[in-house]
């Protein structure tokens, strides 16, 4: 069979409005993530990652997850595995429970199962932890992800908003925000599928609103329920109701519409309480409880929220690190302008009060993450003002607005890099290490941000020894200085050496400082390299002394050892000055 040039070409317009430019962004993300990010060891990671995952191990290969009559004292087998996931399980009366909620796992079911299948065969060695079953949970990501960007798709398209427009917005979240981040690195955290339910269910509101169908309200509380048992903070989503019904009038219209229809009404809410049910059932299994609080002594404090350190601080503030939503919040302004009040002040009160909300939380940082994590279920959501802009501006302001926004993404891909690579600190980032180490990926940035502030007072010298000057050419590749251990007093006692070196640290240096200990028997040993610009405690290419703290185990019954600083240069010429050994216990 033949098609037309004129059918085929039907076929392929019918594609690309489906599925194509959806595919075409994930295979964008997916060449990304190949050529530059990276696979990572590990996807599934530890403490929130495994907690969202572990059910599925859980559950299908230990067969320890029924433990509601089982204590830890007389079933020990029960709890070996869980006690020792640290961070993931706690304590909850007698038993254990796992701290995260189940809707992760839940949509990560099928891909974990047909993993699974491939295994069955084997023996009894096989954890859910392999490199391939951390294979299956990104593919469960991207899938997510794809239909994340579908369902946005359908909604923009809802609003009338050109294709090409659309296309920018997916592209936009799926390479300019921390969405990369989470789709390959921490691809079992939640927050991917977060995105996913909450796009269709913004599509699924929009539609009730608007076509007063009921299918669409017993999809929409099918979804809700599925978003409460992804993450419980997301119920803040219903926050966004009266903006998707578009008007008061509308508003009103469909809430009396599905009141006055009790059936539905009530079939609706039990398919909610159906999808949560399922969390109360697995909290059941695990600690003979339906209804617990797993997080404990974790909480939100309502009269101290970060408000503008959650948006704007260097430590994980959302418009640092993700730019381009800051440009999409500006742009909701426009809707003001255009007099569209009620659309402004809806979207406003959302923006507000789920702003207020995360930034209560203890953490309002949310611990160690890539940017600010709380935020990214509800990406959809803050690029609908953007996306309004787009659309209704002339061509070559929208085009000139597209340009600098796509700068976002070689940022972000870049610091998405960087964290992973520890040039961006995990969790305590500040003004002065972000421009320090700002879209920098050389291999002596890694761990720059990371070094310790020694604080003197809390130690005791024992010794030191000084080194004198050293001047490297460009054609000198080393110096060595070689230390008896038995000439520094009680080295035995010394779990610290503090090299300290007078020089500009210029950014261009390639040098490495190399201390390097060990005896003969070759028990104890031990071996660091870092790079010279390691050792500035100002900023780069001002004279100062700088030092680095070698930290290591008590070198206990050493004997004949011996201590080895190397200065490895890579055409340098320069001076190190006033090389100096202080020895700590």
């Amino acid at each position: 069979m033949e098609f037309s040039k004129q059918g085929m070409g039907k076929v392929l317009g019918t594609f690309w409005k489906t599925i194509g430019i959806e595919l075409l962004v994930i295979f964008i993300l997916i060449f990304s993530i190949n050529n530059y990010l990276k696979k990572p060891d590990s996807r599934i990671g530890n403490a929130d990652g495994m907690g969202y995952y572990d059910y599925l191990p859980s559950i299908f290969i230990r067969n320890d997850f029924k433990r509601n009559l089982a204590s830890p004292k007389n079933n020990p087998e029960l709890y070996e595995n869980i006690i020792n996931k640290e961070g993931v399980y706690v304590e909850y009366e007698d038993k254990y429970v796992n701290k995260y909620p189940s809707g992760t796992a839940l949509l990560q079911l099928p891909f974990f199962l047909f993993e699974f299948s491939k295994h069955t065969n084997e023996n009894g060695d096989l954890t859910g932890y392999e490199g391939s079953f951390h294979t299956s949970v990104f593919h469960a990501a991207v899938f997510y992800l794809f239909l994340a960007l579908f369902f946005l798709k359908l909604f923009l398209t809802d609003l009338k908003v050109k294709i090409w427009i659309i296309f920018f917005i997916q592209l936009l979240i799926a390479l300019g925000t921390n969405v990369t981040f989470y789709t390959n690195y921490d691809a079992s955290f939640s927050h991917v599928y977060s995105l996913f339910a909450i796009n269709a269910f913004l599509f699924v509101v929009y539609r009730y609103f608007n076509l007063k169908e009921i299918k669409y309200f017993i999809w929409a509380c099918v979804l809700l329920g599925l978003i409460l048992n992804l993450r419980q903070v997301n119920l803040l989503v219903i926050l966004i109701i009266p903006f998707l019904a578009g008007s008061w009038e509308n508003l009103k219209s469909g809430v009396l519409f599905i009141f006055t229809r009790t059936r539905y009404l009530f079939l609706g809410i039990g398919m909610l309480l159906a999808i949560v049910f399922i969390q109360f059932f697995l909290w059941y299994m695990q600690t003979g409880h339906w209804i617990i609080y797993s997080y404990q002594n974790e909480s939100f404090n309502f009269l101290e929220p970060h408000f503008i350190d959650i948006l704007f601080s260097y430590k994980k503030g959302l418009f640092l690190y993700t730019p381009v939503l800051f440009i999409a919040m500006i742009s909701s302004v426009w809707l003001f302008f255009q007099k569209k009040y009620y659309l402004f002040g809806t979207w406003i009160v959302f923006f507000v009060l789920i702003t207020y909300v995360l930034s209560s939380w203890w953490s309002w940082f949310y611990g160690c993450s890539f940017g600010h994590r709380a935020y990214i279920e509800f990406f959809g959501i803050l690029m609908i003002p953007f996306a309004l802009f787009l659309n209704h501006i002339r061509t070559w302001f929208s085009i000139s607005i597209v340009v600098i926004c796509l700068v976002s993404i070689p940022v972000n891909l870049i610091q998405s890099f960087q964290y992973n690579k520890y040039i961006l600190h995990w969790i305590d980032m500040n003004e002065e290490m972000y421009w320090k180490v700002f879209l920098k990926t050389e291999n002596k940035y890694q761990g720059l941000v990371w070094v310790e502030q020694v604080d003197f007072a809390t130690l005791t010298p024992t010794d030191s020894v000084s080194l004198g000057s050293v001047r490297f050419k460009s054609d000198m590749n080393q110096f060595e200085f070689n230390i008896s251990t038995d000439s520094i007093k009680d080295f035995t006692e010394v779990n610290r050496i503090i090299v300290s070196i007078e020089n500009e640290f210029n950014e261009e240096l390639n040098i490495r400082v190399r201390l390097h200990i060990s005896e003969e028997s070759n028990v104890h040993s031990y071996y660091h390299d870092p790079p010279i610009i390691h050792f500035a405690r100002r900023e780069f290419g001002i004279d100062q002394t700088g030092y680095y703290s070698y930290n290591f185990p008590k070198m206990t019954g050493i004997e004949n050892g011996n201590i080895n600083l190397n200065l490895f240069n890579n055409n340098s010429n320069t001076e190190v000055k006033n090389i100096k050994l202080v020895f700590y216990k």
